[in-house]
């Protein structure tokens, strides 16, 4: 999603409404979605982020020929990583020089202060898609979507490919980009990353799909 954060931390705060461009994208998505797949399963989740929530409901009010009415279900567990302290501050204040060197030295533990790490991130990530995604969906059945942020799926991603923290930053999602995963055996198949990117009008967001998706 196209979001107002110039110069700014994010994180977990609603500073960063979308923008009308990211209206546009999560309207797309949706038309693109229920074309794609006649059915989902219900609910769709989302982060309770008021531009994650935004997105969702657009994407359902946008999608046409899904059997109705689809549910949304909002969780703070989806929320994005948390900065603490630097959340709505300046970017140039808070990335100091010292401070990426911090991150450099160790990706995956680094905290800002008052937050949460990226092993923090993606254990709560993966516990949502464990504990509560996969147990509701059928095999052969429709695929899931989750609306959440580019980190969290990043985090996730991370933690599926058991990949080195330092390689997190370096996996695309951008906005409404479809990241689509399926459940094997005993663990997740990437199917695909950045999915749709060419196809709806850009800026970033991302979905998985037992099909979940994971959706920014």
């Amino acid at each position: 999603m196209n979001l107002q954060t110039k110069g700014f931390v994010g994180g977990q705060s609603n500073l960063s409404p979308l923008t009308e461009r990211g209206k546009q994208q999560a309207a797309a998505l949706g038309r693109h979605m229920s074309r794609q797949h006649p059915a989902l399963h219900s609910p769709v989740y989302c982060s309770t982020a008021v531009r994650a929530e935004d997105t969702a409901r657009i994407m359902l009010q946008q999608a046409q020929g899904w059997p109705g009415p689809m549910q949304l279900q909002a969780s703070e567990v989806l929320l994005e990583l948390s900065q603490g302290q630097w959340e709505g501050q300046p970017r140039s204040q808070c990335y100091t020089a010292e401070a990426l060197e911090r991150i450099a030295a160790d990706p995956f533990t680094f905290a800002a202060p008052g937050g949460e790490s990226q092993q923090e991130l993606e254990a709560r990530i993966c516990a949502f898609v464990h504990r509560q995604l996969l147990p509701s969906l059928q095999y052969g059945g429709p695929p899931a979507v989750v609306v959440t942020h580019g980190l969290a799926i990043k985090c996730f991603l991370r933690s599926v490919l058991g990949s080195s923290p330092a390689m997190t930053w370096k996996i695309a999602t951008d906005n409404t980009s479809v990241t689509e995963l399926a459940w094997g055996v005993a663990e997740f198949v990437l199917l695909a990353v950045q999915h749709l990117r060419r196809v709806l009008p850009h800026g970033p967001a991302a979905c998985s799909g037992l099909q979940p998706w994971l959706c920014d």
